[in-house]
């Protein structure tokens, strides 16, 4: 029984398919077939049902994948055992959304990259959804992202942070010096929003859904930061999370506003940025790394 046969069946299982797998893993379909039909006969049972283009575990195939997945995990804890000690290196796979990966992780990677210069980083912009789903399929290492409270088992949340998104315009809008504004009085302004789909603005839809009332747009783009510098050259408003624009209020680009329907200390626009892993994942010294960079600066 080979490593790379057991990754090729884990690869296999995961995705559903030997054409999948191949594909993943830079073989073809004839050697990921041939690689477990070996592992079938060394383990003398049957490990997928192949019908028709659908591939699917049998019972011993779902026992074997437990097994397969902890050999993997110990390996790796074993290597980096015996490795050198103090030098970390290997790859690491994090998922975050586009708010952070704008404003957040450029200072992280390179701090990461300052202290640990033998990690590399495949950094993924998606919706927490997609992220999560990736990160369940062994896709991603970590996520890093905001959004509810996820409280899912298959996931370990290693810090959760609740985040304020508030109303925001450009410190020279006519409205600029009123320290509270209403919803109709920010609704009849002109409004940038970030993409349908995106938590805050879920939240902020389903908000005004439930007063009988409903935001339009004039604009809706996904980039966080074509949002920032939009709102600092003209006069609209828009909702972002805080640590987003702290920079541009400090240097008194931007003003952020109280919106006055929403209940003190209540904001149903709060969300939460969360570093999450799965609870069946074996944290690597990078991830390890990655984790502690994070927490340090968010304790800042």
């Amino acid at each position: 029984m080979e490593i790379r046969e057991i990754k090729t069946f884990l690869q296999a299982a995961q995705s559903g398919s030997f054409v999948k797998a191949a594909q993943s893993l830079g073989y073809s379909q004839a050697a990921v077939t041939i690689q477990i039909k070996h592992l079938e006969e060394e383990l003398g049972t049957v490990l997928f049902d192949r019908i028709g283009k659908q591939t699917q575990l049998t019972e011993s195939g779902r026992t074997f994948e437990g097994r397969a997945k902890r050999i993997l995990r110990e390996i790796e804890e074993a290597k980096a055992e015996i490795g050198n000690q103090g030098e970390i290196k290997g790859e690491l796979r994090i998922g975050t959304i586009e708010s952070i990966g704008a404003v957040l992780m450029p200072e992280l990677i390179t701090k990461l990259h300052q202290d640990y210069p033998l990690i590399t980083v495949e950094l993924e912009l998606d919706s927490p959804p997609n992220l999560l789903e990736r990160l369940n399929k062994n896709q991603l290492d970590i996520v890093y992202l905001m959004e509810k409270q996820v409280r899912d088992m298959n996931f370990v949340k290693v810090m959760e942070i609740p985040e304020e998104i508030v109303a925001v315009t450009n410190a020279a809008h006519p409205l600029a010096n009123r320290d509270s504004l209403s919803l109709d009085e920010i609704l009849s302004q002109h409004v940038i929003l970030t993409e349908k789909g995106a938590s805050y603005r879920e939240a902020l839809e389903q908000f005004l859904l439930e007063r009988g009332q409903e935001v339009n747009p004039f604009l809706t783009i996904g980039s966080t930061e074509f949002i920032i510098r939009y709102l600092k050259g003209k006069e609209a408003f828009s909702f972002l999370p805080m640590f987003t624009i702290r920079k541009e209020v400090a240097e008194g680009f931007l003003k952020p506003i109280e919106v006055e329907d929403f209940p003190a200390g209540n904001s149903p626009l709060t969300m939460y940025r969360q570093l999450l892993y799965r609870k069946d994942k074996w944290v690597n010294p990078q991830m390890q790394a990655f984790i502690d960079i994070v927490k340090k600066g968010t304790a800042k």
